[in-house]
């Protein structure tokens, strides 16, 4: 048997976790694509630059979870003639 031979579920079990750690990883990035919010691009760019750090993971997440402010419009109606 050859040294260098890795068992082929060795390399499943390899590839599985790496593919579960990239997706948990840029899981800001997915909700924010999903939910197509305000901020999705905010969230990807942070996610991507600072999301090895715990602190721009969450604010990542909070950024991609974020929802927009509902648009208030007030008329101002005209005075009553004089």
């Amino acid at each position: 048997m050859n040294a260098n031979h890795i068992p082929l579920i060795q390399i499943i079990g390899i590839v599985i976790a790496i593919a579960f750690a990239l997706a948990l990883y840029f899981l800001p990035s997915i909700v924010a694509i999903r939910r197509n919010g305000p901020h999705t691009a905010a969230a990807i760019i942070i996610n991507f630059f600072f999301g090895a750090t715990l602190i721009g993971w969450v604010v990542a997440l909070i950024f991609a979870t974020k929802r927009p402010q509902p648009v208030v419009v007030l008329y101002n109606a005209p005075p009553p003639p004089r």
